[in-house]
């Protein structure tokens, strides 16, 4: 089995901009907020039990459509990670409040997390905010 990474997270998230909006200067913190919050998830979940993996990176692309599924990399057999990304509407969060961003993020990391169990056989995500957990 692979150890878990040096930074000792088992969910890492980050945003790239697909187009030029300019990033919002309170998505950073929700981000963190809400990998915390699923992370703590996954792990009561036992997510990562059955998987091949051993930790999830995850790469919100910031462009111009809401991606159903999300787009992922195999397992690296070095790290142990499962790179994952998925795209979101830029233009619903340019401008928008904390809240809407929040739930706009947490909708994409469950979208994210739910859209590769049919390929490894992991336990169900909720959406957080949907939740009411944060």
């Amino acid at each position: 089995m692979i150890p878990l990474p040096k930074h000792g997270r088992v969910f890492v998230v980050g945003g790239v901009s697909l187009t030029q909006a300019r990033v919002g200067k309170n998505w950073l913190p929700t981000l963190v907020e809400l990998r915390s919050t699923y992370e703590s998830q996954l792990v009561q979940a036992n997510y990562f039990e059955k998987s091949p993996f051993t930790w999830i990176t995850l790469m919100i692309r910031y462009g111009l459509v809401d991606s159903p599924v999300p787009n992922y990399m195999r397992v690296s057999r070095k790290s142990g990670a499962l790179d994952l990304s998925i795209e979101i509407d830029v233009s619903q969060i340019l401008g928008a409040s904390d809240d809407i961003v929040q739930k706009i993020f947490s909708a994409a990391i469950a979208r994210a997390l739910n859209g590769v169990r049919p390929k490894y056989d992991v336990p169900e995500i909720l959406d957080v905010c949907a939740a009411g957990e944060t």
